[in-house]
């Protein structure tokens, strides 16, 4: 077989035993060695399939853990709002994000944090409109639902007033979204948000955080 279709070949073997389910979702796949030995080719070429799956969305790479299984994990496409909605799929506050449906239910999968801090990023500083080193409230999440590995990390800067206005926003929550139950019970709804959108690259931590 010609080399440049080899590649396609075992890309189409690994992803065969991905979907059916030798590998369940977040699995760490076996070393390239590994593989290239079961398939009798090189590495290099068994990194040309990976990379074929990897761009497909079947694996992603993620460093110092190896090829992660990502086929399974993939969310459906869903319309954004402008309104944070209640989780309805438990009887406890809470509340799904734009990125999940009403009926999901969501957890943390780190313990949460809260801590007052000097604000020393202009930028936010500017958005909450208080000057920067402003001691505010930080609440800090690694979120998801209970069915998949974390993929939502939020950082909430709460403004002086907020807890002026409703103190119990510092309380630890009892599921994702709790701060904003504690708004609503001191009377301010419906919530509603301005997004502004930005792209980087994770840091090492937030990686870590989120690797299945």
């Amino acid at each position: 077989m010609a080399v440049h279709s080899r590649y396609l070949d075992l890309a189409t073997r690994i992803r065969t035993r991905i979907e059916a389910g030798e590998w369940e979702p977040g699995a760490r796949l076996p070393r390239l060695d590994d593989f290239a030995a079961q398939y009798g080719a090189n590495r290099d070429t068994i990194g040309r399939a990976i990379a074929v799956l990897e761009s497909e969305g079947y694996v992603w790479a993620v460093q110092g853990r190896g090829i992660i299984v990502r086929h399974g994990m993939m969310r459906l496409r869903r319309p954004r709002g402008n309104l944070v909605k209640r989780n309805v799929a438990t009887d406890g506050p809470g509340y799904s994000f734009p990125s999940a449906s009403g009926q999901e239910v969501w957890k943390h999968h780190v313990a949460p944090t809260v801590s007052a801090e000097p604000l020393t990023d202009p930028r936010i500083a500017k958005l909450l409109g208080v000057p920067p080193g402003t001691t505010v409230t930080r609440r800090f999440r690694v979120t998801g639902p209970q069915s998949e590995p974390p993929f939502q990390i939020a950082v909430s800067w709460i403004h002086p007033r907020g807890l002026a206005y409703a103190p119990e926003v510092t309380d630890q929550a009892t599921g994702p979204g709790d701060w904003l139950y504690r708004l609503e019970q001191a009377g301010h709804w419906p919530i509603s948000w301005i997004e502004f959108h930005r792209a980087r690259m994770p840091t090492k931590n937030e990686a870590a955080l989120t690797s299945p």
